[in-house]
């Protein structure tokens, strides 16, 4: 394998929260996996602010966020073809405004809405989304009035068993827990796991084998262990970030032997060691190479990072060790990408 496509999600009209967004629509890219080195492929211009995307290998499917910041939005399905490039085919309401994460189940597509915390679950059919099936709205607050003076839903993650998908909920410091039964969200309220005060659970990554989540608090730049049968967290590290905390993305090396986290205010990346219970261990972080990485993302044979610099609208790959997923360098050379935000490897 020499080459993956993967997708850039932008802001292309943030206002009124994102003064500055300029970004094109959903971009096509490829990476050179012997040189990490970027190529632009394919631009689909005719949608607002894909902030989130998610690839459905499976079905060779994109779905995206359409956030409008003031009104409800939309919840987008593409067809992907071999090129990368893609093709609309349908799209549903997101029902509230501010949609700032989407997840693929089975046989569903959820959405977490920030500004009105609530969460949303549409059939995936073959002509791409479906009817609304299940609406779910959350309440809270958290000691933080400047920002949690109300329930906030960040991002819906499911476990690797399929059974329950998680609601961060940045507002109340909670993890909502809905239960997943044949493939769709069960209609029952949720339970959830209290997170400590004033953190801000933004975004949680699983483990692929062990009953452990990392949490991402993005109010303290905390990263915490939790095992999600009992809700006991396990271990709240640091993420040694100097200045505010604004942390952002996390996600785990495909080897499952590091653990990385973005943080925006100083533009860099931390990284966590991951040992065979799950423990992590802090080994340092590593300039982004752009302005505010709201999000990075790691490519399928462990070698590249790829990090979306929103505020220098450009795209910076790092090497990777492929095994360990320590830092190597950050590679020669960007790509241009207007006001970037979320990047999905697609691997097609």
């Amino acid at each position: 394998m020499s080459e993956i496509l993967f997708f850039i999600g932008t802001f292309t009209d943030g206002t009124p929260y994102f003064q500055g967004a300029q970004g094109d629509g959903i971009v096509t890219c490829a990476l050179d996996t012997n040189t990490g080195l970027l190529e632009r492929r394919h631009t689909y211009r005719d949608i607002l602010n894909p902030d989130y995307i998610a690839y459905d290998a499976k079905r060779r499917m994109l779905f995206s966020i359409a956030d409008n910041l003031t009104a409800a939005g939309k919840v987008v399905a593409f067809q992907v073809a071999d090129s990368g490039k893609l093709q609309l085919l349908s799209h549903e309401s997101s029902r509230a405004p501010v949609s700032c994460h989407i997840c693929i189940g089975a046989e569903e597509v959820y959405t977490a809405s920030y500004m009105e915390s609530c969460l949303t679950a549409h059939a995936i059919t073959t002509a791409g989304v479906g009817e609304l099936r299940q609406e779910f709205r959350y309440s809270g607050t958290g000691p933080n009035a400047a920002r949690q003076e109300a329930s906030h839903a960040h991002q819906a993650a499911i476990t690797p068993d399929g059974r329950q998908l998680f609601v961060c909920d940045l507002g109340s410091d909670k993890i909502w827990i809905h239960q997943i039964k044949q493939g769709r969200i069960a209609p029952d309220a949720p339970t959830f796991f209290p997170m400590p005060p004033g953190c801000g659970p933004r975004q949680l990554e699983f483990h692929p084998t062990l009953p452990v989540a990392y949490v991402l608090g993005e109010l303290n730049a905390h990263t915490m262990v939790l095992d999600y049968r009992t809700g006991q967290i396990l271990a709240d590290l640091s993420g040694h970030f100097p200045g505010a905390p604004t942390a952002a993305a996390i996600h785990l090396h495909p080897g499952g032997t590091m653990l990385s986290t973005s943080n925006r205010s100083d533009n860099s990346i931390a990284q966590y060691r991951v040992d065979a219970a799950g423990r992590l261990t802090w080994v340092g972080r590593f300039d982004s190479g752009g302005k505010c990485p709201r999000d990075f993302n790691i490519d399928p044979t462990g070698r590249w990072l790829v990090a979306a610099g929103q505020d220098s609208h450009s795209l910076t790959v790092h090497e990777l060790d492929p095994v360990t997923g320590a830092h190597r360098r950050q590679a020669s050379g960007s790509l241009p990408v207007n006001t970037p935000v979320c990047v999905v490897f697609g691997g097609c």
